[in-house]
């Protein structure tokens, strides 16, 4: 595929924008239309968009496509520019230019270790959305390969949760380029031969940056800024190997065993927690992997390398302050744990905040305000996130609007 760069690269974060700004203390308003297509389902569970999606790659990006294409659609051509300026605005103008030519010739390069199915996947969202395919591959690997990620997460095994259930807490903090945090979506690959995985994610993207499959095995990513900025063009792109990891396999020791000798595109830190209550952050800086595990019942990790084989510990305000807060109490209740995300988030990127609990198969999900974690959580259940859907939605005639071309 020839990346066709100054327009591709104009609308590559289409799925980063939304039609209107929300109003203060308001619930996110509903970008996307309710529809059916295929199998596939676009519904609402409270106030939270959920996409399920199932079958062969192709056939669920094509569904993807068809649902969320008008949202994508209406918006690529219109804040393109926003996102050149915010993307690249901290550049010298003198190197705006170059830097361009750069990434998106490592894009071309590192589109060989995109998998065969998730290249089918791409294609075929392309293809149900109207949009060329060199806009949602872009989409997928810019946020990789030029991050700008600021994130936080917070591991507590069920010893240190006065429910005696082990908790995941995790802050996306991103640019909300475009008021980014109104266009949160959960979606939810029911996928032949794989576990049900549920993304917490945008439209556009099939790689993972947060998610839990049925088997309650939850994963969260982290960018890194030093000593993880070497990019292994032909190796697998970091956030599709987090979605072949959580759509695989059920425990954390058995993601441990399945990244060794697994050369990633970029590197970055990767908390990983089960429904048994087992944790771990797998650090890498792409061609190498090290491990970290909880300490008196509590794991946290943010956008530094903290191994010492990896030249850590780097030090980190946000980490320092989850570290204070884990020594300050022996026993946290859950709203107490949303409390310290609220304290961790950077609050004019804090995009999305969630907190899993992978024993009950259940996730709190907070967007559509910044800071998100300053916002109202919605719950989500094991059965709105992993129940196959056996009537459509509501409506006459339903998708009517949401999978039309």
């Amino acid at each position: 595929m020839v990346i066709q760069a100054k327009r591709a690269l104009g609308t590559a974060l289409f799925l980063l924008l939304p039609a209107a700004a929300s109003l203060p203390g308001a619930p996110p308003e509903r970008v996307y239309e309710p529809g059916r297509w295929g199998e596939a389902r676009l519904v609402y569970v409270g106030e939270v968009p959920v996409l399920h999606l199932y079958g062969t790659p192709s056939r669920m990006g094509e569904a993807a496509g068809r649902l969320t294409g008008p949202v994508l659609r209406r918006l690529a051509p219109v804040f393109a520019k926003r996102f050149l300026d915010t993307f690249f605005g901290v550049i010298p103008v003198a190197r705006k230019k170059p830097r361009e030519r750069a990434v998106l010739e490592l894009v071309r390069k590192a589109e060989a270790g995109i998998p065969k199915e998730r290249m089918e996947e791409i294609r075929a969202l392309a293809r149900g959305a109207g949009v060329e395919a060199d806009t949602i591959l872009l989409a997928n690997l810019l946020p990789e390969v030029a991050p700008r990620v600021h994130c936080s997460t917070l591991f507590l095994a069920s010893s240190r949760m006065s429910d005696g259930a082990p908790a995941m807490g995790r802050n996306l903090d991103y640019p909300p380029i475009a008021d980014i945090h109104r266009l949160g979506l959960v979606v939810v690959y029911h996928e032949k031969g794989r576990k049900a995985l549920a993304s917490f994610t945008f439209p556009g993207l099939v790689g993972v940056l947060s998610g839990m499959n049925e088997a309650g095995l939850c994963g969260a990513t982290m960018d890194v800024y030093r000593n993880a900025r070497k990019a292994f063009p032909g190796a697998i792109p970091r956030f599709l190997l987090y979605r072949e990891l959580l759509s695989r396999w059920e425990r954390v020791d058995q993601v441990i065993r399945a990244v060794r000798g697994v050369r990633a595109l970029s590197g970055g830190n990767f908390m990983v927690v089960d429904a048994r209550g087992d944790g771990a952050v797998l650090e890498s800086p792409g061609d190498k992997w090290a491990l970290r595990r909880p300490s008196r019942g509590a794991l946290f990790a943010t956008n530094y390398f903290r191994s010492s084989s990896l030249g850590g510990p780097h030090p980190c305000r946000r980490y320092s302050l989850l570290e204070a807060q884990v020594r300050k109490r022996k026993v946290f209740t859950p709203k107490i744990l949303r409390g310290v995300l609220r304290m961790a988030a950077l609050g004019p990127i804090n995009v999305q905040c969630m907190v899993f609990r992978p024993a009950a198969g259940e996730v709190l999900f907070a967007f559509g305000r910044i800071p998100a974690a300053a916002t109202t959580f919605h719950r989500l259940g094991r059965k709105d996130l992993f129940g196959r859907l056996q009537s459509p939605v509501s409506g006459p005639n339903p998708g009517t609007k949401g999978a039309k071309r």
